[in-house]
């Protein structure tokens, strides 16, 4: 734990901390987070379901057997498919 910063920095991080801890508890912050996450960041990402993919397997497959087959697009997210935490 602890804070590794140039001391001329600190109290800029002790308010930084503090507005931090403030804006956790705002319902206004909240949703306008919640809308990013899920409007610009893609977050969850969306499940597109893979129709064609999942007949074909399923017709190999003993009837009323077979996988239901997903695609997780995260690739089409504005920050790519790596993962904004």
């Amino acid at each position: 734990g602890g804070r590794f910063v140039a001391e001329t920095l600190t109290p800029l991080v002790l308010d930084l901390a503090a507005e931090y801890d403030r804006a956790k508890t705002d319902p206004a912050f909240a949703a306008e987070l919640q809308s990013y996450q899920t409007h610009y960041v893609g977050r969850p990402s969306p499940l597109y379901f893979a129709e064609r993919l999942t007949e074909h397997v399923r017709a190999a497959a003993p009837k009323g057997r077979g996988a239901k087959i997903y695609f997780k697009r995260d690739e089409l997210n504005h920050t790519g498919a790596h993962k904004i935490n």
